[in-house]
């Protein structure tokens, strides 16, 4: 931005292109309340219906007032709950509310700066969206668990720049390993060792407590066990200042530009030029300070209640005459039902009737929208309640499944360690069986190697009778056939196969478990 501030058409032009500006993941926008955004369009005549308050000083928005949508909680501003888009506020990209601030500047830089980042949504599919509301998370330490910050983060922000802020929060030097836990329960914690994980990947939810643990300078730890810690690189040390040292160059910019804003705002009485810098809650009207006295000397029927500017109440409600142009219509027709002007009165078509200041019909009318947003304040907090009693149940289902997935798994293990066990007696069985039959064959060979051996020597000896030309050895033979006519009985070994056991898949099952 130059600093150049532009005219009413201008800005039109631009913040119409801002408003259908597409989201980018990682861009920064920002909200300004639906209060402040609407009165600018009404002197700008953004919308055809606000033509005819184009440019009048009536309807000057003033500085960029975000109060209509803050509230502070325990000493802490933050949002209101529940607002909605385009209805409690309007988000702009970084360009377009740089553009406004320079040509309105802000009551505050510091509250009415609300700076929000684009994120990614979506299990299956991804869409982007401004994340308006962040979570809020209650920081403590494990040495000092009474001392509790509350700090507003990104559900894209990882575990590590958490460490990096818990760090600063509770004075632990960069050199001291450190160890982040996410308390659920009195004594239940889970360790948060993925430095490169999304609070939202992690599963940390608004409103829950995260501990940081220091290492001991011994080594040990206070809860004890071991685990992934942290360390603070110079990298990661330097890339956290910049952004600090950027962020501070924006607060300084914005400062520079809400001590000029006050100079946008003109004192409503006539021929006064001056900056006004009070406002009386009463009249509506802006003042300087000279103009002050003889302000207070006006007669009104409400009194005056004069404040700085910056305190004033929200603007007033100006509707103006769809007969005649530029006359405001300060009563309402209750017989016609609509607003009118003072012209109006004069018309044969509202004599006789009954009027009421449209300040009063106003006034009820946000009576009502304030109590129907009551209800459905309350309606959106029981969704939300059923919403958290259907996460638990959630959990509870995964938890269950979980165990009952684990259970089935041990039974199939026991029934195939039975299952084993079984298959190995038997082999073992055949084991036997086949040493059995083997030294049995043995036997039987060795008794007919014998036998074969005995009746081999006798056929030699034979042989040699009959080749010798001793006739007295050939007279003396005497036959050795009977000796070597038995045959050992040849075993009859016993045949063995394998019988399956009556196991069908009913037996199966029916042994294995069910689920009930």
């Amino acid at each position: 931005m130059d600093g150049i501030k532009c005219d009413i058409d201008e800005q039109v032009v631009k913040i119409s292109e801002f408003l259908k500006r597409e989201l980018k993941l990682g861009d920064v926008w920002y909200l300004v309340s639906a209060v402040w955004f609407k009165q600018w369009k009404k002197y700008v005549g953004f919308d055809d219906w606000d033509k005819m308050c184009k440019g009048d000083c009536d309807v000057y928005p003033g500085p960029i007032d975000n109060s209509a949508i803050q509230e502070e909680v325990e000493g802490v501003l933050q949002l209101k709950e529940y607002l909605i888009d385009e209805y409690d506020y309007y988000l702009l990209p970084e360009e377009g509310w740089k553009f406004l601030v320079q040509n309105y500047g802000t009551l505050n830089s510091s509250k009415d700066t609300i700076r929000r980042k684009v994120i990614e949504q979506g299990i299956f599919v991804k869409h982007c969206k401004v994340e308006v509301y962040l979570m809020s998370l209650k920081l403590q330490s494990f040495t000092n668990q009474q001392e509790v910050h509350h700090k507003n983060m990104s559900r894209i922000d990882t575990i590590e720049s958490l460490a990096l802020i818990m760090r600063e929060k509770f004075d632990i030097p960069d050199d001291v390993e450190v160890r982040l836990w996410n308390k659920y329960m009195s004594n239940t914690y889970e360790l948060l060792n993925k430095r490169e994980q999304t609070l939202l990947e992690a599963g940390i939810y608004s409103g829950q407590i995260v501990r940081i643990e220091a290492r001991n300078k011994d080594g040990t730890w206070p809860r004890g066990g071991t685990g992934e810690r942290f360390k603070v690189t110079e990298k990661q040390r330097q890339k956290m200042n910049d952004e600090k040292e950027k962020q501070r160059q924006i607060e300084m910019q914005s400062k520079n530009e809400e001590v000029t804003a006050q100079e946008l705002v003109l004192c409503d009485n006539l021929g006064c030029e001056k900056p006004a810098n009070l406002y009386c809650n009463q009249c509506q009207e802006k003042t300087c300070s000279g103009c002050a006295g003889s302000h207070l000397l006006k007669k009104s029927k409400k009194g005056h209640n004069m404040v700085e500017y910056k305190d004033k109440t929200q603007h007033r409600d100006i509707l103006y005459c769809t007969t005649h142009q530029h006359e405001k219509c300060e009563l309402y027709c209750e017989q016609c039902e609509i607003p009118v002007c003072s012209k109006c009165l004069s018309r044969k078509s509202h004599k006789g009737h009954d009027y009421t200041e449209t300040s009063a019909v106003f006034d009820l009318k946000r009576t009502c929208v304030i109590k129907e947003r009551d209800n459905i304040k309350t309606h959106i907090q029981l969704l939300k309640e059923q919403m958290e009693f259907m996460d638990t149940k959630l959990k509870e289902s995964e938890q269950k499944y979980k165990n009952l997935v684990t259970d089935v798994g041990v039974r199939k293990e026991e029934m195939l360690k039975a299952v084993e066990r079984a298959a190995n007696n038997q082999l073992q069985k055949i084991g036997n069986l086949k040493t059995l039959d083997i030294n049995q064959i043995q036997a039987q060979k060795e008794k007919l190697e014998q036998q074969i051996a005995k009746a081999t020597a006798v056929l030699e000896s034979q042989g040699g009778l009959l080749k010798g030309h001793s006739p007295r050895e050939l007279f003396s033979f005497e036959s050795k056939a009977a000796d070597l006519k038995d045959i050992p009985e040849m075993i009859v070994q016993k045949e063995h196969s394998f019988k399956k056991g009556l196991l069908s898949t009913e037996v199966i099952e029916g042994g294995f478990g069910e689920i009930d």
